[in-house]
């Protein structure tokens, strides 16, 4: 009789040893079909934080005036806006382009001119070749430099003509195309127009 108890008590190191075999195997089924999942949660946050910080450097060069011969001041010459470069004959009685002179021809920051001193839109070109950190923008901003450290902002600027249908007018319109990329290697792009006025 207590031969017939000790079989029935427990259970051998046989059983115990496949027993813990095969928890590994269904943990390691388990885990590995959810670890992709892990992964993929953390893209939306960067995709939001992507569109913030592509928003904000859009702001940003959208802020600054049309081209550096452009006229900051608000003020009119004789009652007519001042503009660079040529103005249309239909609008001679509102416009006039005389006391500023052409727009200039060459885009990108003009020499000596850092972020803090970009005066106009086409400064930002310098960023095109040699994106700014997320982390060095964020601090340009004031923002927490570490919910940005490992993306990059890549800010281009083009002359737009066709924009308003002047295919042979490269002072009326440009093109601004402000791209983020996340830590993932995801980019965002955003991209807006500003026009001589």
């Amino acid at each position: 009789m207590r031969a017939n108890l000790r079989r029935a008590c427990g259970f051998t190191l046989l059983e115990l040893v496949a027993g813990i075999a095969l928890l590994a195997v269904v943990l390691l089924l388990i885990t590995s079909a959810f670890l992709p999942m892990i992964n993929k949660q953390a893209q939306p946050i960067y995709q939001i934080r992507a569109a913030e910080l592509a928003q904000s450097m859009l702001q940003e060069v959208l802020a600054r005036s049309y081209d550096e011969n452009s006229d900051r001041t608000g003020k009119t010459d004789a009652g007519k806006y001042q503009y660079c470069g040529s103005i249309d004959t239909a609008n001679l009685l509102t416009e006039t382009s005389s006391a500023l002179g052409s727009c200039s021809t060459t885009l990108g920051a003009d020499s000596g001119e850092t972020y803090t001193t970009f005066d106009d839109v086409d400064d930002f070109n310098l960023y095109c070749n040699a994106p700014i950190t997320g982390s060095a923008f964020a601090q340009l901003q004031g923002l927490d430099t570490s919910l940005y450290e490992n993306y990059g902002v890549k800010v281009c600027v083009e002359n737009s003509p066709e924009l308003l249908g002047l295919a042979t007018r490269n002072d009326v319109a440009k093109k601004i195309t402000v791209t983020v990329t996340t830590p993932a290697g995801e980019a965002i792009e955003v991209t807006s127009y500003r026009s001589n006025y």
